[in-house]
């Protein structure tokens, strides 16, 4: 995962993605900015699972995955839990993307 972008000061549109943990398990917080004030927010969660459903994950994945997924976590459930994670964030930063195009497709109209 990359650094995200502070928010600025001026005209241009920003967001930021930080963790984030609630009730319902953890995930990121997408905040959205433009001339440095907050203009929304979402969050994207990795929802807990089942033993069985990260079971069901781990014997999905190829040799070469489950190497890769160890790199990051110790057994099947966290490297699980790792991956819906990073789904989670995957997700927020495709979201902020497509809000920065649109701002700056309506800039431009």
């Amino acid at each position: 995962m990359k650094p995200d972008p502070e928010p600025l000061h001026d005209d241009t549109p920003s967001y930021t993605i930080t963790p984030t943990t609630t009730a319902s398990g953890k995930g990121w917080w997408l905040r959205t900015f433009v001339h440095g004030e907050e203009v929304g927010y979402r969050v994207f969660l990795a929802h807990a699972t089942s033993r069985a459903d990260s079971m069901a994950w781990w014997d999905g994945l190829t040799y070469e995955e489950r190497i890769s997924a160890a790199h990051h976590a110790v057994g099947a459930i966290a490297a699980h839990q790792r991956y819906l994670l990073d789904v989670a964030y995957a997700e927020a930063e495709t979201t902020a993307c497509a809000w920065l195009d649109a701002c700056t497709s309506m800039a431009t109209d």
